[in-house]
């Protein structure tokens, strides 16, 4: 099928399903009382259902008596029944895969990833195709290339005959025969081993295709785009594909990486962000960044929300989508079509709209700083990092914020900023404190309480490190490239120590005063 031919016709579909998309908006809590009574009446026979007894339970709160709210550990007896291949254990029938899945402060993890979860996934992907031609007249963006920047597509064969993986290569084996063609990076270089090798080939295999799509985490996009203008001469992404419609980003904050992005681009290309999960496809962008991210409504997933501060406690409140408030922050919980039952995935969400359902991340569970009552949490830094480095016009690099906990010679905490910043860019290391801390006191009332007069935090402290040092760091530890990813804040200083361990001689953390 050809590009102008498959265009039309996808075109013709997607203007049907925006539509009904908007409709499911109007009314986000009958949607969502219905993706859950279809949810236990499918599971009502497996071992998980009967235990909960789904049959008994016709409404949200009767689940929520019922079921108690889980993570991963909390869950493994399920999933290793799963993995040794019993049947209609959570979900009808045995997953095909296995989403692995693994963090910086968390071991390998296995999401079951079933039959109606890879069509959950595919849904997300042509609505992000429906939302960008809805808002891109003309559009010619099945016309060329896509270039999907993902995580390895080698997929381990299990005894039991599935197969366990990143879920970008289950997705890349379930890929639509029509799509193929015109998706790269093509499966010999995807075979490559080592990450730094791979990317190298991408750039030199899509430098001279006709690109209308690029999708990939920021972080990793960055490393594509500077080699894309080693091997150009010094060309723009845009310049070097001028047919380029859209870069969808996902997977970490947009805002810190928004400046080097845009220079590296050149022009203007339009962008669109998704909230993807190995448990869930949750949202997607369907208007202006602005605005936020669409809930899936219907992708086969009903959502619950726990404050954030009884995030963890013994009996949290659920809230429905009709239940939530705009502003707060809460704890996002799902149960779905891959058998996950109030499955706490760790993240945090803000709503910026009810009707349609419309939500920013504001960062995971695990990522917060909290040594005095300060209660901050990843959006708050991000902004702060962000804010700073355009008040003082640096690029910024990767970062990572810890408290300093008190010593013998301060009582006080403060927390600190570890940053790459280039080599040859000279800047002055106060204002970049000031605009950072000043950004977390307007953003976070706690924070503002305890660095007032420096009553109970002394300004933070900021230490440079080399360009590449986060990376290398990642490669340490073996999670260079795909969805792996620098976790902006933590509680603890193990992520920073660790990274400031590998920039000095002998591994160990800094001791001295921290600073350029």
């Amino acid at each position: 099928m050809t590009g102008q031919l498959l265009t039309a016709a996808f075109g013709a579909w997607a203007r049907g399903r925006v539509g009904k998309v908007e409709r499911l908006g109007r009314d986000p809590v009958e949607v969502q009382r219905k993706t859950l009574s279809r949810l236990l009446q499918a599971a009502a026979e497996t071992s998980f259902g009967k235990e909960h007894a789904f049959r008994r339970i016709t409404r949200h709160s009767g689940f929520a008596s019922a079921v108690p709210v889980r993570r991963y550990a909390q869950f493994v007896p399920w999933i290793d029944r799963q993995l040794s291949g019993e049947a209609d254990v959570c979900w009808p029938g045995r997953p095909r895969y296995f989403a692995k899945t693994s963090g910086t402060t968390a071991g390998d993890k296995s999401i079951p990833v079933t039959e109606e979860m890879v069509g959950q996934n595919r849904r997300a992907g042509r609505d992000i195709l429906a939302f960008h031609l809805r808002n891109t007249p003309g559009s010619g963006i099945l016309g060329g290339r896509q270039l999907f920047l993902g995580g390895s597509t080698l997929l381990e064969p299990l005894p039991t005959g599935a197969f366990r993986g990143d879920l970008s290569g289950v997705m890349a084996r379930e890929m639509p025969f029509y799509l193929r063609p015109g998706i790269l990076p093509s499966p010999g270089v995807v075979a490559i081993a080592g990450w730094e090798k791979k990317l190298e080939a991408i750039a030199k295999e899509s430098l001279s295709q006709d690109l209308r799509l690029i999708a990939g985490m920021p972080s990793w996009s960055l490393l594509l785009f500077e080699a894309w203008k080693r091997l150009s001469g010094g060309a723009t992404v845009g310049e070097l594909f001028p047919r380029l419609e859209l870069f969808v980003h996902g997977g970490v904050r947009y805002e810190p990486y928004q400046a080097p992005a845009e220079a590296a681009v050149g022009r203007g290309v339009r962008r669109l962000e998704v909230y993807p999960a190995s448990e869930a496809f949750i949202a997607v962008q369907d208007a202006a960044p602005a605005d936020g991210l669409l809930l899936g409504l219907d992708y086969g997933t009903f959502y619950e929300f726990i404050p954030a501060a009884e995030a963890g406690s013994d009996s949290p409140r659920r809230l429905g989508i009709g239940d939530v408030s705009l502003g707060e922050t809460y704890s996002i919980v799902l149960s779905n079509v891959a058998g996950l039952w109030a499955y706490e995935i760790g993240d945090l969400v803000r709503f910026v709209s009810i009707t349609p359902p419309r939500l920013v991340v504001a960062g995971r569970t695990g990522h917060f700083s909290n040594c005095c009552g300060e209660n901050l949490i990843v959006e708050e830094v991000e902004a702060g990092a962000t804010t700073a480095a355009a008040a003082c016009r640096l690029p910024l690099g990767e970062f990572t914020v810890a408290p300093v906990y008190p010593d013998a010679v301060d009582s006080r905490p403060r927390l600190e900023w570890v940053v790459e910043l280039p080599d040859d860019e000279p800047f002055l290391e106060e204002p970049l404190l000031i605009a950072f801390d000043r950004t977390l006191r307007a953003r976070n009332h706690d924070y503002d309480t305890k660095r007032t007069h420096d009553a109970g935090m002394l300004q933070p402290v900021l230490t440079v490190v080399p360009s590449g040092t986060f990376h290398a760091w990642l490669r340490s530890r073996g999670k260079l490239g795909g969805q792996n990813k620098v976790p902006r804040l933590m509680n603890d200083r193990s992520i920073v120590d660790s990274v400031l361990g590998a920039v000095r001689p002998g591994g160990h953390p800094l001791t001295d005063a921290p600073g350029r």
